[in-house]
């Protein structure tokens, strides 16, 4: 289909305005924009007589075509006293059979017998005379097509392999009898270490009274040593098991926060497609 070889509805009204004074200027003549509130471009171009051919130019970018402006701008041009010897009216909107009879009908007062009205399909044959401009404009439309699906895509399959990221650590808890079982396990070898410091004070208390006896004092200082090996070891793995449990916390953490910012950017990309979509809409079918 032509409207998907040249999706004219992607540009905005600036470049559908631009990619006209183009195509007329590719047609012959030199034609500009124009800050005028009677229509949008001006144009001149030169005859083989030597005379020289004037335009007035009205752009509609709209997605639906209708009659009443055209015949508001013809009435435009009547009422500003200026002289051209041709006006021309483009719409980007399909012109539909039945509507050609009121367009006529308009064009047979005295000022429209010399207006051209240019809709979608007449629009797409004078785009297929001229492939470098349609490269120039469709080419941006395109690589903007390409960057909008690769952002969805790519923040899809982010997203996703977070969501099985954070339901993979998250389903082991649920299936986990006792949730606590961390802290459960840090209380039950700080009991065992309590333990132990009072195991010490009375191998101290042991080691003064059993001293005193020469034959035993080698056994007893032998014992007491291995019984602060014992405590150091301890000691040392409740510290590593610490660690542990603080560094699965904080893994967390930033899972956590990681994957709202993962969701937050792809809601953004979401809401800025949404958004344009909405509001190029929205100024297609404005009067």
């Amino acid at each position: 289909m032509n409207i998907q070889k040249f999706p004219i509805f992607e540009l905005a009204s600036s470049d559908f305005e631009k990619l006209c004074v183009e195509l007329f200027e590719a047609e012959g003549g030199k034609f500009r924009l124009v800050a005028h509130t009677d229509f949008d471009i001006e144009g001149r171009r030169p005859l083989p007589s030597g005379n020289i051919e004037t335009f007035a130019i009205e752009v509609k970018h709209r997605s639906v075509f209708q009659v009443e402006a055209l015949r508001r701008f013809i009435s435009r041009i009547r009422d500003s006293g200026e002289k051209f010897d041709r006006l021309i009216f483009v719409t980007s909107a399909l012109i539909a059979g039945k509507q050609w009879i009121s367009v006529e009908r308009v064009l047979s007062q005295e000022l429209g017998r010399c207006t051209e009205v240019i809709g979608q399909d007449e629009l797409f044959t004078l785009l297929k005379s001229h492939p470098k401009i349609v490269e120039k404009y469709f080419a941006k439309v395109s690589e903007k097509r390409r960057k909008i699906r690769w952002s969805l895509a790519s923040s899809i399959g982010v997203v996703s392999l977070s969501l099985m990221s954070m339901l993979s650590a998250v389903l082991p808890i649920f299936n986990d009898a006792s949730p606590n079982s961390f802290e459960e396990k840090i209380r039950s070898v700080e009991k065992n270490l309590a333990g132990l410091k009072s195991l010490e004070n009375s191998l101290q208390d042991l080691k003064l009274e059993l001293e005193s006896k020469s034959e035993e004092s080698a056994r007893v200082k032998a014992e007491y040593e291995e019984a602060l090996k014992l405590k150091s070891f301890t000691q040392d793995q409740i510290e590593q098991f610490k660690k542990a449990v603080n560094t699965q916390s904080a893994a967390d953490t930033v899972m956590n926060y990681s994957l709202g910012f993962l969701l937050g950017v792809f809601g953004s990309i979401i809401a800025t497609v949404i958004t344009d979509k909405w509001k190029a809409k929205r100024a297609l079918v404005s009067s």
